[in-house]
């Protein structure tokens, strides 16, 4: 991960399968540092045979933690073919 060391830890990573059948993730973490963090993260969902679920959804979202503070980022996958994900994260400027 490319924001791990800049301050942020991630404390939990959830998932649980919907009553549709859609997995449903959840990664909690913390801004340890003193000033404000911002960071994308995209979200790829993998079938059961590893391979990339091709979706319009899997786009890099932005993030802004406040310092000292904790955040959720909670996704549901695209299909229920889903059985697993992978999160990507890069840094933005200050």
């Amino acid at each position: 991960s490319a924001v791990i060391g800049e301050g942020i830890v991630i404390q939990n990573v959830s998932q649980r399968v919907t009553p549709a059948g859609f997995l449903e993730v959840q990664v909690q973490g913390l801004n340890q540092s003193h000033s404000i963090r911002r960071f994308d993260y995209q979200v790829v969902w993998l079938d059961a045979g590893g391979m990339v679920i091709p979706t319009k959804t899997s786009v890099w979202q932005p993030v802004s933690v406040q310092p000292k503070s904790p955040f959720a980022i909670r996704a549901i996958s695209p299909s229920p073919a889903a059985v697993d994900f992978r999160i990507n994260t890069r840094t933005q400027p200050n």
